[in-house]
């Protein structure tokens, strides 16, 4: 690609810069792939941080488990690409995964991204920054704290939960203590939270079953539905429908559009 201008004056500068395309320009896809396996001993380890940008990324905690191991695929345009850091190294007590793009330039079909299955003993807590892609999380009994650009979501396990989720669906279950979750786009179903939960939804379908202490949420638009909550339930709502089953009291803060359901509360029920 060749590009000439003429620079001699403002008006120049607007109108008289031209753009030349050769032949030999080539735009490729990220369809080259590269196998890689990094292994790192666990013994001194109580926590775990994954900073990945584009690609698929499987967590899956096993007990008693002696190694962190990674299984990834990486996608370059090329052979000779220098598109990804990658590397898994022990900070302190703290492993440190890194799974990023330094090049995300790509016309083709699909752009520079790694994809990875992960295996870390179920214990640790867990860090992690995601890019874009599907995420998914099992079997961990440790802290999580997850954010989450784009791309559906699943966690299921983990003792307590910090999440910041920007689009795509989520279901989120087997929390054993609190969860807080802050949701942008897309449906959320959540089951199954031993402590309190507190959820700020932006849009998107909400679905809530099974907790053990309170729920408090923020929820925008679309529908709400909150069953077998043992503590109160306290709700402000922008639109959609909210339909409140089996909980130990209910609070409606605000309530934008849409119907209202309740049933079975054993508590008090105001409505403001």
């Amino acid at each position: 690609m060749k590009l000439r201008c003429a620079l001699l004056t403002l008006p120049l500068l607007l109108s008289g810069c031209v753009i030349h395309i050769d032949g030999s320009y080539a735009c490729d896809s990220a369809d080259y792939e590269q196998h890689e396996t990094l292994v790192l001993d666990s013994a001194g380890l109580t926590a775990f941080k994954v900073d990945a940008g584009a690609g698929r990324l499987d967590i899956i905690g096993e007990p008693g488990r002696d190694t962190i191991s990674v299984e990834a695929v990486l996608y370059s345009t090329g052979p000779e690409a220098d598109e990804h850091e990658f590397g898994l190294e022990q900070q302190g007590s703290t492993a440190v995964l890194t799974a990023t793009q330094t090049n995300m330039m790509s016309c083709g079909r699909q752009s520079p991204h790694i994809n990875m299955v992960v295996k870390v003993p179920a214990e640790l807590d867990l860090n992690v920054d995601d890019g874009s892609g599907a995420l998914e999380i099992v079997g961990m009994a440790g802290k999580l704290t997850i954010e989450d650009g784009s791309g559906n979501l699943v966690i299921d396990g983990g003792q307590q939960l910090t999440l910041d989720d920007g689009s795509g669906d989520a279901r989120i279950r087997n929390i054993q203590g609190d969860a807080n979750i802050e949701d942008g786009s897309g449906n959320l179903w959540i089951s199954k939270v031993g402590g309190n939960l507190e959820v700020e939804d932006g849009s998107g379908d909400l679905e809530v079953t099974e907790v053990g202490g309170y729920a408090r949420v923020d929820d925008g638009s679309g529908n709400l539905s909150v069953e077998a909550v043992q503590g109160p339930v306290t709700v402000d709502d922008g639109s959609g429908d909210i339909r409140i089953r089996q909980t130990g009291g209910f609070t409606l803060l605000e309530g934008g559009s849409g119907g209202l359901s309740v049933e079975n509360v054993n508590g008090p029920v105001t409505l403001n």
